[in-house]
């Protein structure tokens, strides 16, 4: 990883779950999830950084950071779990529904479409913040070889439940992936 880029996303990986939260909050629209632990660490991202983290889309980080400005003194609109000492990076788990009536009255069919495609990523350790990593930053050279195989072996019915936002990233990673020796 460039060293630049590494330092930029520092704050925000020293956050844990912080770049999870950030990247739902892109792929969904909505800021107003992010904890107020992450928001500190959004506003310590220098405004140099923004540009690389996220190279295609200028508008997104002033969105983030204006939300954070805003909701870090009076605390975001969720709670902050506390910290033990032996948690977890955050993970999106697979819940299963009791029928598709229940799926279908609160509209959880993608989320879990999305889960259970997330779940061969989440096989493979730090899989999913790389491709989170490389997607926010539109480098998919960010990708390991391990979770490149993990990528390649993904179903092409998957790229798009994951990525519904952006149909330009699945192929850029897929053949950076499938160049890449494992």
């Amino acid at each position: 990883m460039d060293k630049e880029i590494k330092r930029c996303w520092s704050s925000l990986q020293s956050v844990e779950g912080c770049v999870e939260e950030i990247f739902l909050s892109f792929i969904h629209g909505k800021v107003g999830t992010i904890r107020p632990v992450c928001c500190k660490a959004i506003t310590q991202v220098s405004e140099k950084c923004w540009p690389k983290i996220f190279p295609f889309n200028p508008f997104f980080p002033h969105l983030l950071t204006n939300f954070c400005v805003i909701n870090i003194g009076r605390g975001a609109p969720t709670a902050t779990p506390t910290v033990e000492s032996n948690t977890k990076p955050f993970e999106p788990s697979i819940s299963q529904p009791t029928s598709e009536a229940e799926l279908a009255a609160v509209g959880s069919v993608p989320e879990i479409q999305v889960q259970q495609c997330l779940s061969s990523l989440q096989s493979v350790e730090g899989c999913v913040q790389e491709v989170i990593t490389s997607f926010l930053s539109f480098q998919v050279r960010l990708v390991g070889p391990v979770c490149c195989k993990a990528i390649v072996e993904l179903k092409d019915s998957c790229w798009p439940k994951i990525f519904l936002l952006n149909p330009y990233f699945p192929p850029m990673v897929k053949k950076y992936c499938s160049t890449t020796k494992q």
